[in-house]
């Protein structure tokens, strides 16, 4: 039988990904198998475990794939807004937008998820540890690019993205685990969070 190529193996994950996503996000982590997956797919299941030993890594897999693309598309200036917070807390929520779009229980489903892998394999935290450093890199590029356009005074932009990044995680956290908690509210709490931190640096008192 022939070897299949680097461009088809990538296909065939692109494919796996791509349905168990859909079926996560349709039916749950729980119910969703690896057969299911497979049948979707039009492949053999036994397939699934050439490119993930379990299921746990597809779904690590899936939702971090999402959320890194959203990473690397940077944050962005807004010239029109006139105020400087609403447009870091736009910018901010436009990274978390696709994960927030997720119901709550899949969300919690992701962190045990995460968890579990991390536990049996430490490179599977190192590779979610470096999509947040890669995001606090952003964070910190925008915060420099809004000192540059004195749109604020300047501060430690590293150590302000660090806070920022807290802030986000508790604001998340907080979404998760209180059941009548609204995205609306947690992206209000986050922008009275970063009125607080920021408020003192806009410049002219936008």
């Amino acid at each position: 039988m022939a070897r299949i190529s680097k461009e088809d193996q990538e296909i065939v994950k692109e494919k796996i990904i791509s349905v168990s996503r859909k079926l996560f996000n349709d039916v749950g982590f729980d119910k969703t198998s690896t057969k299911m997956i497979s049948k979707e797919a039009g492949i053999a299941e036994g397939t699934i475990f050439n490119y993930f030993s379990t299921k746990d890594e597809i779904f690590f897999e899936v939702f971090y794939k999402d959320y890194i693309d959203d990473v690397e598309k940077g944050l962005s200036r807004n010239m029109d807004n006139e105020d400087i917070i609403d447009e870091i807390i736009e910018n901010i929520y436009k990274v978390l937008n696709r994960m927030l779009k997720l119901p709550k229980k899949v969300l919690l489903e992701m962190g045990v998820v995460t968890i579990k892998i991390a536990k049996k394999k430490p490179e599977f935290f190192r590779k979610m540890a470096k999509i947040d450093f890669k995001y606090m890199e952003e964070v910190q590029k925008y915060l420099d690019q809004l000192i540059f356009d004195k749109k604020l005074n300047y501060f430690d932009s590293k150590k302000m993205s660090e806070i920022i990044f807290g802030s986000i995680i508790y604001e998340l956290s907080m979404y998760l685990y209180e059941k009548e908690l609204t995205k609306k509210e947690f992206k209000n709490n986050l922008k009275e969070k970063l009125e607080i931190i920021l408020s003192s640096y806009k410049k002219g008192g936008q």
